[in-house]
Parts: C-alpha cells; structure tokens; sequence
C-alpha cells in the first residue's frame, strides 16, 4: 500500500495504511531471533559466559543421576565408609564449583543486558522526540507505539527478560538433552517418540496462546490506558480539591466500571485459553512420563541402573516442565512485542521533508491559503479555508473565543501539523519543503501552558548544553522581567529546576514559567518570527502591563504573532485579525474594527463592560 508521507499523522490514521508503513515484511521467528540477538551481535565475552553459564547450570543435575549410581554400586560392593565419604565430597566440591560459575556469570551478563536494555531505552526516546508532533494526536498509534513500553520496560519483561530467562532455559535445555541421553542410553530409542512429541505439543500450545493474547494486546492496550489515567487522576494532587469539595468520588467509580468490565473480559479470555491449551499440554505430559515408567518396569533393569534412570527420567520432567513454562512460554509471548520494537526503531516517522532554503534574510512574511485542518480521528474541520498573511516585520494580534482553533493554527505556523488541505508559506516557499529543523529554528514560540525542564535556567533557556552564551541568557532574562529572581538564587543562571533530578532544584510558579519561556524565545540568535500564544496568562497585573509596555522592544526585528483573550491587550499590534468557525473573520486595526459592527467589536465591549462595572462598583 502506497503511503502519501506529506502528512504522515493523517496517513498513518488508517489502520491498514498503519500496518502496512510500520511493518512492510512480516517477520518470521528467525527475523524476530535476529532482532533479539542483534544488540549482542559482536559482543563474544558475554556469548562465551552466556554458553558457560548454561553448561554449568545444566551439568547439575547430572550430578544427582551419577550420584546416585555410584552409591548404589558402592553398597553393592560393600564399600567403607571413607569411599563413600570421598564420592560425597567429590560431588559436593563439584557441585559448588558448578554453582559458583553460575552465580559469577548470571551476576555479570544480567548487569550488561541492563546496560544494552538501557541504551535501546535512548533510542526509542530519541524517536518518540523526533517523530511528528501530529502523531500524538492519534491514540490508536500511541498504543501501537506504547508495545515498545513492553519490550524494554523492565529487567524481568520483554527483550532483557527473555535474554535473562535464556541463562535458565539454556540450562534447562542442556539439561534436558542429557537427561535424554542417559534415558535412550538406558531405556532404548524409544524414548525419542514421546519426547519429541511433548516439545511438539508444547511449542504448539504456547504459541497458540501468545497469538491468541497478542491479537488481543491492542484492546488490552485501550483498556489499559483508561485505567492509569483513571487512576492517574484520581491520585493526582491537581484533582484533589474537586473530587473532595464536590464528592466525585461516585462518578470515578462509576466511570471505572465500564473499563474494569473490558479488562475482566479480556483476562477472562486469556486464562481460558490457557486452561483448554493445558489439557494438550498434560497430555502430552503423561505420555512422555509413562513412556519413561513403563519402560523402566519392562526393562527389568537392575538397581544400579534402575534407580539413575528413574531419577533421569523424574528431572527431565521438570527441566521440560521448568523450559517450556520459565522460558518457552515467556519467549513466545514477549517476542512477539519484539517484532513491534524494533520496527519501530528502524521506522520513519517524520513526514517527508524538502530541502528549500528559507527565502531572504530578516523578519519573514508568513502566509496561510485556505487552510483546513481535522485532527486525527475526527471528521470535525478545526480550521476551513482560513487564509491569513502576517507582513514581513509587522505584529498581528490573533483573538477568538475560547476553542476557536487558534493554538491549533500556531502549531501548523511552526510546522508541528501540516495542513489537511490549503498550504502555509514562508516567504513564498511551501513550509512542508522546508527541512524542519530549519523551520523551528526560524521560530521563537512561547505557549500558554509552559513547562519547565529539569536542567539550569541557563540551559532552558539557551536550549543546550553546549556553548551557551550567558551574557544573553541574562539579558533575555532581564527583558522577560525574571532576573530579579534569578539573581536572588544562589546558584543564579545556574540554578537547576526542578527537584526531579536535584533536590535544590528551583519550583517557579507559573507566570514565572511563562517569563523564562519568553526568555527563550528572546535568545534565540536567528528568530525571524516570534509567536506568543496567550504569554501572560499566568502574569499578575503590573508583570502583564510591563510586557506589554516593552512588546516594540521585544519584538524588534522579528514578525510577531501574538495570542490573547483580554483583546485591550491587542491595542498595541499593527493589525488585529479575529478567528471565527475555522476561519479568519474580521481583520483591522483595533479603532477600525471597533467601527463596524463585527465579532471584535462585541467581545471587545462585553470585556469592558466588566472592567467597567468594576470600576463603579
């Protein structure tokens, strides 16, 4: 299936297209144990421990069979004590060897797999952050995204799971074979067919199993989501005031049900495919151990040879039991979201991109042409044939009712979404061919709801780490009206925030967050446009006035587009465009607009008339 990657968030919004771009091949389970062992490929100290570790774990319980043996044949003999205590000592010195090797291998391989895990961890959030911003807004492809979660999530899951349970498994393994070799060495060939027909069996049914739970892990995965977010919610600090003065406690709980339904259903499913899938299982069982039990009576065997075969056949039981349940279980089910992982890492999952250069130098015109957009999943029209053109150094105020689409229209400005139809130009050139990284940094862009980092103020707002030049990241300070507080701090510019890394990291609230992040923006060397959506909604009075007293300064240079709900905020812009029904509506000055009879003119006045109501009151 041809997939259009101008817009990658809508094309990928289509579950077939989806499939058909995120796994052009169906992997088979070779591919799939490539993918496992691909992280591991070159790295021959850890395959040699890997494989001394499974020697050793699967020579132990052979030592059982051989003991067992040699002290029948001893009483048999009428051996001293002294002989028996020399076999004993032998095999317990072995033992301890065997085990030492164990536990110094398992200790070393565990500690690097963590390290490889961790690595694959960084990847694939380099690839969440490089990935269309438009993505985000399609959940069905955040669950698809969210399988890696279960691949590189934990130590004892996914793909460092399977590596760890294969230290056990291969031990299993060589432990099985050996026990297998005593067993047709004493009892015959025959012990060939009911062995291989329990592997058969099990690889059967714990695949049967994994395809039937994976088929199902895309609901479990929606369901999944509901419920932490239920939960998510329902411990948050943030909610705690409304569910207590308003006792929503009620309505949460009757919310969850509905999930709690669907994930009961589905664990439901799972645990009765696991039960009928266990009668094969058993049965296979039962052959294998009457195979080994009728043979040993038929055989007639004497006891130096009856009790090591009865022993063989009693433990590899469990090792095929302890295989097929510890390892081949596990591996069927985990490497299937393996699959899923690594296709995701080798994915491209930015829309195709031009390599137009930016036309001239300075400030830029920027121009939308009939622009229509609809989120991912939804059939509604955000913005419809909305055209607007924002002159080449000039300051446009952009106002609406809330929901109007105007934090949706700063997000295709900047490039984070691309259009459903219509274009938007950068000094006459087609934004979607101009490379993104060029199109960001073009742009200095404060959001209403800024979220500091856990890095140095300087670091937040120079954007790096590397070559930061502090003098600017102080007077961008200075002009975002922060530095009084930043200079109070005793680590000053170098101060970290937050406490998720460093326990002195600095809280701001939130018109203090709102200054840092127009501080970054101011920073930036070659801004050419300056967006700011909503900048002061978290500013007391006098901080608000003060931006606004200093906007010429700030926006100097530089094409302005600025954000706001109190339209006498906008008085100060060369031209105020209002945004209506996914489209532009009015455009003017504010004392032009206030002459007709338009949407600006009655927003503007019922603002004021509070104002003014207050003012008599």
């Amino acid at each position: 299936m041809e997939i259009d990657r101008r817009n990658l968030a809508m094309a990928l919004e289509d579950e077939a297209a989806r499939h058909a771009y995120l796994y052009p091949e169906k992997a088979n389970p070779r591919t799939i144990l490539r993918m496992i062992l691909s992280p591991l490929r070159g790295k021959k100290k850890i395959f040699w421990m890997w494989l001394l570790h499974g020697l050793a774990f699967g020579i132990r319980p052979m030592l059982s069979v051989f003991v067992l043996g040699r002290l029948v044949r001893l009483l048999e003999q009428g051996a001293t004590m002294e002989r028996f205590l020399v076999v004993a000592a032998l095999v317990a010195g072995l033992y301890f060897l065997l085990s030492a090797i164990v536990a110094q291998t398992d200790a070393r391989i565990r500690a690097t797999w963590m390290i490889f895990r961790v690595k694959l961890i960084n990847r694939m959030l380099s690839q969440y952050m490089r990935m269309d911003f438009g993505l985000y807004e399609n959940a069905k492809f955040l669950d698809v995204m969210r399988r890696w979660q279960l691949a590189f999530s934990g130590n004892e899951t996914g793909l460092e799971g399977i590596w760890n349970r294969s230290l056990e498994g291969l031990g299993q393994l060589i432990s099985a074979l050996l026990l297998a070799g005593v067993l047709i060495g004493l009892l015959g060939p025959w012990m060939l067919v009911p062995l291989v027909v329990y592997l058969l069996v099990v690889y059967f049914t714990k695949a049967n199993i994994a395809r039937f739970q994976f088929a199902k892990s895309e609901a479990l995965m929606q369901a999944q989501r509901r419920s932490y977010r239920y939960t998510d919610m329902a411990t948050d600090f943030r909610y705690g005031k409304d569910t207590r003065l308003y006792r929503m406690q009620h309505r949460f709980a009757k919310g969850y049900q509905p999930i709690l339904g669907a994930l009961e259903k589905l664990y439901h499913a799972f645990t009765g495919r696991v039960f009928h899938m266990s009668f094969l299982e058993n049965a296979g069982l039962i052959l294998l151990e009457g195979t080994v039990f009728a043979l040993l009576f038929w055989r007639d065997l004497p006891a130096v040879q009856f009790i090591p075969a009865l022993t063989a056949g009693l433990l590899l039981s469990q090792a095929l039991q302890r295989f097929a349940g510890h390892f081949l279980a596990f591996y069927q089910y985990e490497s299937l979201y393996i699959e899923d992982a690594f296709t995701l890492l080798a994915a491209d999952l930015q829309s195709e991109q031009g390599a137009a250069a930016i036309p001239g130098k300075g400030p830029v015109e920027i121009r939308l042409e009939n622009v229509s957009f609809s989120y991912p999943g939804s059939d509604k029209r955000v913005l419809e044939n909305c055209s607007l053109t924002l002159q080449a150094g000039e300051s446009c105020a952009l106002v609406g009712v809330n929901g109007a689409g105007k934090t949706t229209l700063v997000k295709l400005l900047t490039g984070l979404y691309r259009p459903t139809e219509g274009s938007v130009r950068i000094n006459g050139a087609d934004a979607t061919e101009i490379p993104a990284d060029d199109l960001f940094r073009m742009y200095g862009v404060v959001f209403q709801d800024a979220q500091p980092l856990a890095v140095t103020i300087a670091e937040y707002v120079a954007a790096s780490d590397e070559k930061i030049d502090r003098d600017r990241v102080q007077r961008s300070i200075e002009k975002a009206g922060l530095w009084e507080k930043v200079d109070s701090l005793d680590q000053g510019i170098d101060s970290p925030l937050l406490k998720v890394l460093h326990d002195d990291g600095v809280i701001l609230s939130g018109g203090e967050n709102q200054k840092l992040a127009i501080a970054r923006a101011l920073y930036r060397k070659d801004t050419r446009a300056l967006i700011l959506d909503e900048p002061t909604s978290a500013l007391d009075a006098l901080a608000e006035e003060k931006i606004y007293r200093e906007f010429a300064e700030l926006s100097e240079g530089r094409t302005t587009l600025f954000i706001s709900h109190r339209l006498a905020s906008t008085r100060f812009c060369d031209r105020i465009a209002v945004l209506s029904g996914g489209r532009i509506v009015e455009e003017g000055t504010h004392a032009s607009l206030m002459k007709e009879d338009g949407l600006y003119r009655s927003l503007y006045e019922t603002q004021a008339k509070y104002y003014r109501q207050e003012e008599t009151a």
